[in-house]
């Protein structure tokens, strides 16, 4: 039997809507204790969500809502903790950054050289309750910091940083992992230099930013796409790029690719061949304050973009640690923060009902305490309809194993979006969808979890969600 999903956005018939920009009341990280020791107690540096729900936090803290917790912790959707995810005297340094593999197991990179007093260079597998994977076995792991994870649909799992060996043999700034913890020995990026972001890319490619002048002895200054056996994609060529560190990547879903970091005005994008485009934000693009840099990027499935990093103004509007542009990189002033953040926002994660989860260094948002993580309404999505509830999107069968098909009422001439359970954008195309040619999706080779199926004209969202098991 077909389960039908109906939207929850519309032009017509919408209600309750929550406010773009605003903190999510839900979601109340809070000391049970009554010690007031709300949040975290140090900087938050990563976010990864599980497809259960559950949210993962990495960073420098040692406490997190009046309980210890040594730089790793998770907390339930409500922002309370979840004590089944014990992480024993946890880490020795800061977590750095966070990644979930579809079996649930979950890879923690940073500046650490234990694990609940186990040795661990830089890198650790932990089981779904907190506790080190044994079978994860690095030998003498890394010998730098790691700043960035990334686990591939074959399995294996690509990690960046400021390193020079993986487990004694050279191996500069990236390397791949097999499943087993050992280095994929078909995957060759050459001398990297440091990588801050790694993101996949359409065609199993890698979107590589960092500070690096050379990949494979060929010119690209900090920002790269790699094939996925680790060489150099030639198609993308950002000549003519500046020397300043790129820490965010994303590409879009028409193939552009959008850079956030240390550089001019804070963010750039350029078309799939590299070439900077001159007309993204009307031809200005800026984000200014004291040392303005975007540490992270977050593409919203409706196309819009979320900014968080150290700023104070995009092109004269104020927003302070996080902003919201359209696809067009013009200024979207529908995303109402009023005073914003008082300090640094380092990481984001979408949530598949359109949340954005976001944390850093700041302790207080909009004149209200938030130490270190805050959740906010992002995309808008109705919370009440009014009126026949017709089905305006259908998406069967649900659960599914994989094999998903959606089906319109009337005809309508559409982008497709799918965003996985982690938030994460994982597919995206112009399509059309009919009563009689229903759209054929297949997500089999993804984790189990739920997913956001968005279908746009550009004028009407239509919005259903399906459980992958």
């Amino acid at each position: 039997m077909r389960l039908i999903i109906y939207s929850v956005v519309s032009l017509m018939g919408l209600s309750a809507l929550a406010q773009a920009g605003t903190s999510d009341p839900a979601f109340a990280p809070m000391d049970l204790s009554g010690g007031g020791a709300n949040g975290l107690n140090g900087t938050c540096w990563s976010i990864a969500l599980q497809p259960d729900g559950k949210i993962l936090l990495g960073g420098d803290f040692t406490m997190v809502n009046g309980v210890d917790r040594q730089r790793i912790a998770r907390l339930n959707a409500d922002g309370s903790l979840d004590l089944e995810f014990d992480p024993g005297y946890g880490a020795n340094s800061a977590v750095r950054t966070i990644a979930v593999q579809p079996d649930g197991k979950v890879l923690i990179g940073g500046t650490f050289s234990y694990y609940s007093g186990e040795a661990c260079e830089h890198i650790a597998r932990l089981l779904p309750d907190g506790s080190m994977d044994a079978d994860f076995n690095m030998g003498n792991g890394v010998d730098g910091n790691v700043n960035a994870l990334l686990v591939r649909q074959d399995g294996t799992v690509l990690v960046g940083g400021d390193f020079f060996h993986l487990n004694g043999s050279p191996s500069r700034g990236l390397a791949c992992l097999l499943e087993n913890g050992s280095a994929d020995p078909t995957f060759d990026a050459g001398d990297m230099g440091i990588v801050y972001s790694l993101e996949p890319m359409s065609g199993d490619r890698i979107l590589v930013g960092g500070l690096f002048s050379f990949v494979g002895g060929v010119e690209r200054r900090c920002l790269a796409s790699l094939e996925s056996d680790g060489s150099l994609d030639m198609s993308f060529a950002p000549f003519g790029w500046g020397s300043s560190p790129v820490l965010s990547v994303a590409e879009q879903p028409d193939g552009k690719i959008l850079a956030g970091g240390i550089i001019p005005g804070s963010i750039a994008r350029m078309e799939s061949n590299g070439e900077i485009d001159p007309f993204f934000g009307s031809g200005a693009s800026s984000f200014a304050g004291w040392d303005p840099w975007v540490y992270d990027i977050a593409l919203q499935s409706d196309g819009k973009i979320l900014c968080a990093g150290r700023f104070e103004s995009y092109n004269g509007t104020a927003c302070r640690g996080m902003a919201r542009l359209n696809a067009d990189g013009t200024f979207d002033d529908s995303f109402l923060m009023g005073t914003g953040f008082n300090a640094d926002v380092f990481t984001m994660a979408m949530q598949p009902d359109g949340k954005a989860l976001v944390g850093g260094f700041f302790s207080d948002f909009n004149g209200t305490p938030q130490n270190r993580i805050a959740r906010l309404f992002a995309e808008e999505f109705s919370t009440a309809v009014r009126g026949s509830a017709a089905p305006l999107l259908e998406v069967y069968p649900n659960p599914s194993n994989g094999m998903v098909f959606v089906n319109m009422p009337e005809r309508f001439s559409s982008s497709l979006s799918v965003t996985g359970p982690d938030g994460r954008l994982v597919r995206s195309a112009g399509s059309t969808a009919t009563a009689t040619a229903p759209l054929r999706l297949d997500l089999s080779d993804f984790a189990k979890g739920i997913y956001l199926v968005r279908i746009s004209d550009g004028s009407t969202s239509r919005t259903g969600r399906v459980l992958i098991q």
